[in-house]
């Protein structure tokens, strides 16, 4: 029974200092997604003040009226994060494979 009883001590202070580092890991991954958050918010506020006024007073916009305000209240080129940067490109000779298209600018 000593013998059962050490190897369930170890097992259960092994699971413990595990579960412990994997809490911190999930604490330090969750800390650093809520600062990135606050910065992408603190950087798009003009916008998103200017939106809000906006939608109180019509009630609702559509996606050409959401990029003009948009436009016009960024403090400098916003990308949405996980897309790239490099332009849209329009035209019909640019109807490839598709292989790319999941990365695309982004207005917001």
């Amino acid at each position: 029974m000593s013998i059962s009883g050490s190897i369930d001590e170890r097992i259960l202070i092994h699971s413990e200092h595990t579960a412990r580092e994997i809490d911190q890991e999930v604490k330090r991954i969750i800390d650093e997604a809520l600062e990135r958050v606050r910065e992408i918010l603190h950087k798009r506020r003009g916008a998103l003040v200017a939106l809000a006024k906006e939608l109180i007073e019509v009630e609702s916009i559509d996606a050409d009226e959401l990029k003009r305000i948009v436009e016009e209240n960024a403090s400098g080129p916003l990308v949405v994060p996980g897309t790239t940067a490099s332009p849209k490109r329009s035209g019909p000779d640019n109807h490839s494979s598709g292989a790319d298209q999941s990365t695309s600018e982004g207005s917001l």
